[in-house]
């Protein structure tokens, strides 16, 4: 597999558990049966802090994560100053996010490649 490949990832709830069905770029193909409480993988709504299993929704395989309240602080988000709870999640990859204080996503920042690689909320999703 190469960079910039397209990856599948199907998963079918069967009773008491999720059938999940994908390929990894250093596994191949993946057949998991995973619990039905399993969270997948998105930043859009956030985690709890603890340590635990997610679905990577990019290949299909399960995570383990490290989830770590680092606390308020403001941010640069939608075109202003914001107060913002900040998160990192340890896995694979360290990744840092920013949600506002309604709960919604206002940012993150990770290293890739020797580079530091930010996302930021150009515009709350409430006002446009």
């Amino acid at each position: 597999m190469e960079r910039g490949d397209t990856y599948e990832v199907s998963a079918q709830s069967s009773g008491e558990a999720l059938d999940v069905q994908g390929m990894a770029p250093e596994d191949g193909p993946i057949s998991l049966e995973l619990p039905l409480s399993i969270l997948p993988s998105s930043h859009w709504h956030g985690y709890r802090p603890g340590e635990y299993d997610i679905l990577n929704t990019e290949y299909g395989n399960e995570l383990d994560v490290t989830v770590e309240y680092l606390g308020e602080e403001m941010l640069e988000a939608d075109g202003e100053r914001i107060p913002a709870r900040r998160y990192r999640l340890i896995s694979d990859l360290t990744v840092d996010l920013w949600y506002d204080e309604n709960g919604r996503w206002a940012g993150c920042e990770f290293e890739a490649r020797g580079q530091t690689v930010r996302y930021v909320r150009r515009a709350d999703p409430l006002e446009g």
